[in-house]
């Protein structure tokens, strides 16, 4: 082995100096009154909320729920949302593993 130092060691963490691609929007982000959400055995799916600043991205989140999430999720507009809201999309998922295996995946990046 050399005396070389080893590249990631030395630079900095990429993350600390570029935006993050992909990221989830805070579950506060929702205006829904309580009465609106659904709960417990009411829900149809468990969602995630997007924010995805590039084409990259959207690929990145296609490539990793076909990878993943077998055939199990959904992803389209998030409708409820209000005009300046930054939420790109909405996935859902029919289980709150794939919801939360996709959540760790995101917040890994």
């Amino acid at each position: 082995m050399t005396d070389a130092a080893h590249p990631n060691h030395d630079s900095p963490d990429r993350r600390s100096s570029q935006s993050r691609r992909i990221s989830i929007a805070p579950k506060d982000d929702d205006k829904r009154s309580k009465s609106d959400r659904r709960e417990g055995t009411d829900r149809r799916g468990y969602h995630v909320n997007l924010m995805i600043s590039d084409d990259q991205g959207i690929q990145d989140v296609f490539t990793w729920l076909i990878d993943n999430a077998e055939e199990n999720w959904t992803i389209g507009p998030n409708d409820n949302e209000p005009s300046e809201s930054t939420v790109t999309c909405r996935v859902r998922f029919e289980s709150e593993g794939q919801m939360t295996a996709f959540a760790d995946w995101v917040n890994s990046l």
